[in-house]
């Protein structure tokens, strides 16, 4: 999964207002973090790095940011007159009306800077810069038959293709290339004081566009637009194409694809911030619900309701409000240093594990409790067996869990790296019904009750929030609990 900001404007510096929205994306990607900027096609700039966004930015690639950095790290107090700037120094110093964000959480291609984004290329000796969130299936295919090297990642093979093609205009080579890609894809291209917002055919994963007073921005989420003092302008549809100039989306759209929505389902359950609103649905509030009907499903006597922070607080909150308040709810009990970011997202499985347990911190009151856990999902489960074991450390009698999805059973191709190691999922080495896995999941774990919510109540939670939101049971890809694959599995296959 990551995030995408693009910004255009008749007179901002667009590299500020899109390091801005990327903050607000941070929970997408901590891998990298790239911007762009281009004040003419043969004159652009870009500055980023590994890591999450204050590390990205700090060391600048000019040689004169370079050098004022040595000198502030030599000053007294060492290096703080550096750091302490917003935005730093090397986002302040791009100039341009037009950018392009990005940060990574890599689900293709190896880790490294070579595949950080925005991805710069030429077409017709033009320079182009493209972003993209999400994960095709054919890239072996695609990558083969113009020969790229194999660890490169499909985002690169999609931009060495618009660099190669013959077409006459940058727009018609898009177009050309847009039906050979198979899997998920939200892209964002730019090229001649352009934006380009790009859904896949079935928009598995959110493209918003926003106005800023005269300015347009293009973004993952719409709780970037907040940040901006812009307004949600719409959805990018599923299969279409819209080009944004300084004066703002070009009208008509291009539909480049016949749409069919399914967006990812995990989107709501826990990518989004929970304060984004996507298709007219705030997540936050879907995740309450959410809580409400896990609470009507598994109602349980216990001593303490805890959330797991931050994905399992709105989900528990309904939970609590649904038994009408006559269970204690704690949601400090498990308290999180937000100096320690979204584990899931952490690229290496041994990192994994290690910030596990720096993100927890049990309270003392719980000694003696039996505490009920609620959480989002649970997908490789050492996120839970760590907590379990830290609230046994702390005192805890026993401990229960529900979670405000179901069993998460298959692995994902479409933005999600649960493909990459075997017989990761943890619900995937069990055979049987949703009872079956949650009791011996439960007993893996050593919880004395382990509830997952059914999948037909997690729709229904997402379509109660807004009935008016177009959106219905048919709209969402569920492949991670049902196996079901819109675009097929293609390169993946063999992880089936």
């Amino acid at each position: 999964m990551c995030g995408i900001v693009g910004f255009i404007s008749t007179e901002k510096q667009a590299s500020i207002y899109t390091y801005v929205g990327l903050l607000q994306l941070q929970h997408r990607g901590k891998e990298g973090a790239m911007i762009a900027t281009m004040v003419s096609d043969q004159t652009s700039r870009e500055e980023g790095g590994r890591g999450e966004l204050d590390m990205a930015f700090i060391i600048p690639h000019s040689q004169d940011l370079k050098a004022k950095l040595i000198s502030d790290l030599q000053a007294e107090p060492a290096g703080e007159g550096f750091h302490g700037e917003f935005p730093p120094p090397s986002v302040q110093s791009m100039a341009g009306p037009i950018a392009l964000g990005h940060t990574r959480y890599g689900t293709a291609g190896v880790i490294g800077e070579n595949n950080l984004q925005p991805i710069k290329g030429q077409f017709h000796n033009r320079i182009f810069f493209l972003a993209h969130n999400g994960n095709l299936v054919n890239s072996g295919e695609l990558g083969a038959s113009i020969k790229m090297a194999q660890d490169c990642s499909d985002s690169r093979i999609i931009a060495a293709m618009i660099a190669g093609s013959p077409a006459p205009s940058f727009e018609k080579a898009v177009l050309e290339i847009l039906p050979k890609l198979k899997g998920a894809f939200s892209l964002v291209l730019m090229h001649d004081n352009q934006l380009y917002a790009i859904r896949d055919r079935f928009g598995y994963h959110p493209l918003q566009i926003g106005r800023c007073g005269n300015d347009w921005v293009v973004a993952s989420e719409s709780c970037v637009f907040t940040a901006l003092n812009a307004k949600l302008w719409r959805d990018v549809k599923p299969g279409e194409m819209v080009i944004i100039t300084k004066d703002g989306p070009a009208d008509p759209p291009i539909q480049w694809a016949e749409g069919n929505l399914k967006i990812d389902i995990f989107e709501y359950i826990y990518f989004l911030r929970p304060d984004s609103v996507v298709h007219g649905v705030e997540a936050g509030a879907a995740r309450r619900l959410m809580g409400k009907y896990l609470a009507q499903e598994h109602p349980l006597d216990v001593d303490l309701i805890v959330p797991v922070p931050d994905s399992g607080n709105e989900g528990a909150w309904g939970y609590w409000m649904e038994l009408e308040n006559k269970l204690p709810f704690d949601p400090w009990a498990l308290f999180r240093p937000h100096t320690v970011s979204r584990t899931f997202i952490e690229p290496i499985a041994e990192e994994r594990s290690r910030f596990i347990r720096l993100k927890f911190n049990p309270r003392q009151h719980i000694r003696g409790k039996h505490v009920l856990l609620v959480d989002d999902s649970i997908v490789r489960g050492s996120t839970s067996v760590t907590l379990v074991d830290l609230l046994k450390q702390a005192g805890a009698a026993e401990i229960s869990m529900v979670v405000t999805s179901p069993p998460y059973r298959h692995p994902d191709f479409y933005g999600i790296d649960t493909y990459r190691v075997k017989d990761e999922i943890i619900a995937r080495q069990i055979d049987g019904d949703d009872k079956v896995v949650a009791q011996k999941i439960a007993n893996q774990l050593g919880l004395k009750y382990l509830g997952y919510l059914s999948l037909e109540k997690t729709i229904q939670a997402i379509l109660e929030v807004n009935p008016n939101s177009g959106l219905t049971r048919n709209n969402f890809y569920t492949g991670v609990f049902t196996g079901e694959y819109p675009s097929g599995a293609g390169d993946f296959a063999s992880a089936l």
